[in-house]
């Protein structure tokens, strides 16, 4: 046989029992809903906090890395105007000096008995010199060799005596030697 049941309860009391448990059923999936989006944004924030903290030790790094580029910039520019420098001083080292080469050929046409005791140039042409000799031939050996055109090579235009002292030993000469 089959069984056979009987509702005693009035059809209204049915109804509301199935609309609660409908609206049971709603606010569990709403609960679970609700939970699910606080757990995701929660982890969302989380993430999005440690990719921050990230972030800004990265820029700090950049900082930091651009502050040395900036730096070795600098030591850059220095070595260049160094190395300009450099190489303006070796070129002026190379250029002919010709009150030097004018000093190195008077110092060569200096005879033996002539002490020299200063030279000094003022212009690039004009040179002049402090000599002390010990006797007359000595200083007309070095006056035949600052005037003679193949010792001197050519270079010597002129000679003039300044001053002539004669000391106890020595005769002190004060002449300015123009070169060429």
């Amino acid at each position: 046989m089959d069984k056979i049941s009987i509702n005693l309860l009035p059809p209204e009391l049915a109804q509301i029992q199935k609309r609660k448990e409908y609206i049971s059923f709603i606010n569990k999936i709403t609960i679970v809903c609700l939970s699910i989006a606080i757990t995701v944004t929660a982890s969302v924030l989380g993430y999005s906090l440690v990719k921050n903290q990230e972030l800004e030790k990265l820029n700090s790094k950049i900082a930091n890395i651009q502050n040395q580029i900036n730096d070795l910039k600098d030591q850059e520019g220095y070595l260049f105007l160094l190395k300009q420098r450099l190489s303006l001083i070796n070129g002026l080292i190379s250029l002919p000096n010709p009150t030097l080469d004018g000093a190195n050929l008077i110092t060569s046409l200096i005879p033996a008995g002539v002490s020299l005791l200063s030279i000094n140039s003022e212009r690039s042409v004009q040179i002049g010199i402090t000599i002390e000799a010990n006797s007359t031939n000595s200083l007309r050996n070095l006056l035949n060799n600052l005037i003679d055109t193949n010792t001197n090579r050519g270079k010597v235009t002129k000679v003039r005596i300044e001053n002539i002292n004669k000391l106890k030993d020595a005769i002190r000469v004060d002449m300015i030697v123009t070169l060429k």
